[in-house]
């Protein structure tokens, strides 16, 4: 749903336009990285790709909501590559999830729908 909307104060007239996001289609992961994640947006679960992750322990999977509050968290300690972090019956919005072992930190943005 986009939307346009105008703003008049003092003789000036601003005019705004919206969009909402909705679903993100692509995901963009720099050659450097060594975790990858999807689906984005995620309903239940989070795959975590850590195939690139040199495992030196355990892992450390983060989940922080819009105002820096950590709402979720786990550590997965089977050696795995391919991680599944649940966020079942999390509230729908941006949240910043984090993943990291003693050597390596990724910081990314992910959406939760409901």
């Amino acid at each position: 749903m986009d939307g346009q909307y105008w703003f008049y104060s003092y003789g000036i007239s601003l005019e705004c336009y919206y969009s909402v996001v909705t679903e993100v289609n692509e995901l963009i992961t720099p050659d450097n990285d060594v975790v990858t994640f999807y689906p984005n947006p995620a309903r239940e679960i989070i795959n975590i790709d850590c195939k690139n992750l040199l495992q030196t322990g355990n892992i450390q999977v983060e989940l922080f909501d819009q105002s820096g509050k950590r709402v979720k968290s786990a550590v997965f300690s089977d050696g795995s590559s391919l991680l599944k972090f649940d966020v079942n019956g999390l509230a729908g919005g941006f949240y910043i999830l984090k993943i990291f072992d003693r050597d390596n930190l990724t910081t990314r943005k992910v959406i939760i729908s409901e």
